[in-house]
């Protein structure tokens, strides 16, 4: 597949004698573009009125309130369909004119504020509720808002000496506290995580929703409330929490954003040994083994006491009565301090069974007596009392 390209030599036709003028003066002003280019198509807005001259490569106009207008011209003869309407503005200094910039304002924020900008006019600022820090004398400023909390103001005058016209404008700025979000910034996977919207203008009552690591956002979790919980279980990565204000007039902001950063669990530990048969009341060693290692092992027991709580090797004492069981998870020594899930090894209680024989002897007779027997147990035996056998 190919296209062919023809790059012609025309070129978009200029526009000439555009300059600054003053709002609803009644002296037309004469423009012009390239001659010899017709038929001319014209267009003017923001005028009083306006019409094409003889010959038709100008037009005069007389200008309307501004604060801008535009001229655009085209012609077959100069650059015809390939080359767009050439387009201009021409700055019409009004008797005012907006002011843009952030409104309402931060407390302590450093925001912009512009007027429309008129070629050889001076321009003289004046705040209150915060500092000029750069621009008097130009269009634009800056302005640091110091104060809070305040209705601030921001006004120009601007004036063209040699067309001899200028106005005044201002333009009330709130200045308000932003509302922000806190709470982990890292977290465990699985983990619950409870994050609070907070300000100096009140409380934020928001609707909050969450972006997952795979740029997924589930929205309106929780509506027109202040705190929020999330269980971070949708894997590992950078969640996105997001509140958006009901309350927006008491802020400077609508929404607040809030990062964290989800990170895997250690692996649990490989195994336990020590012994899986003990007595009521009895103490014994367990000892675990992770790989890899990332941190510590933290040991629990069902119907026992362990001692140390950390460590590769504990002690349990077991209770009077089981079930008995001992469990370890293995602890990351970094910030989040994640906690691996547990492996547990279960204990059996150590139990003798009854003594059989006969209940009642003869004097000097001899008797047989016995109990179960466990494998690799030794037995004590004791009459009572002590002289009677």
């Amino acid at each position: 597949y190919s296209l062919t390209i023809t790059v012609s030599n025309n070129q978009a036709l200029p526009i000439d004698c555009i300059s600054t003028v003053c709002a609803n003066d009644p002296q037309p002003w004469v423009y012009y573009t390239t001659p010899g280019c017709g038929p001319y198509t014209w267009n003017v807005t923001g005028a009083v009125s306006w019409s094409v001259l003889s010959p038709p490569h100008q037009i005069q106009v007389i200008w309307g309130a501004g604060p801008t207008g535009t001229i655009s011209v085209s012609a077959a003869g100069c650059g015809g369909n390939l080359c767009p309407p050439t387009t201009v503005t021409v700055p019409i200094i009004s008797a005012t004119v907006p002011i843009s910039g952030a409104n309402p304002a931060c407390v302590d924020s450093y925001e912009t504020y512009s007027a429309p900008k008129f070629g050889g006019t001076a321009y003289t600022w004046t705040v209150t509720g915060g500092v000029i820090t750069q621009g008097q004398g130009s269009h634009q400023i800056t302005v640091h808002w110091s104060q809070f909390p305040t209705t601030g103001q921001i006004c120009v005058d601007y004036e063209n000496c040699f067309l001899d016209c200028g106005g005044h404008a201002c333009m009330t700025v709130p200045v308000l506290a932003p509302f922000e979000l806190n709470g982990p910034d890292i977290i465990c996977l699985n983990d619950i995580g409870t994050f609070n919207a907070f300000s100096m203008s009140g409380l934020p009552l928001c609707n909050w929703s969450v972006t997952l690591p795979n740029n997924i956002t589930l929205p309106n979790l929780a509506t027109n409330t202040s705190s929020f919980s999330f269980p971070f279980n949708l894997g590992t990565g950078i969640y996105v929490i997001t509140a958006t204000a009901q309350n927006s007039s008491l802020f400077c902001n609508l929404t607040a954003s809030y990062a964290v950063q989800v990170v895997p669990l250690p692996p649990p530990p490989l195994t336990i040994t020590g012994p899986t048969t003990v007595c009521p009341n009895g103490s014994y060693t367990y000892s675990a083994f992770a790989s890899p290692a990332v941190g510590t092992f933290v040991w629990t027991a069902t119907n026992g006491t362990v001692a140390p709580l950390n460590g590769n090797s504990v002690v349990v004492t077991w209770g009077p009565s089981g079930p008995y069981s001992v469990s370890v998870a293995q602890k990351d020594k970094n910030n989040p301090f994640c906690q691996s899930p547990p492996i547990t090894l279960n204990v059996n209680a150590l139990v003798l069974g009854s003594i059989t024989g006969t209940a009642n002897a003869c004097l000097n007779g001899t008797h047989n007596y016995s109990v179960p027997a466990i494998a690799g147990e030794y037995y004590n035996w004791s009459i009572t009392p002590s002289n009677a056998g």
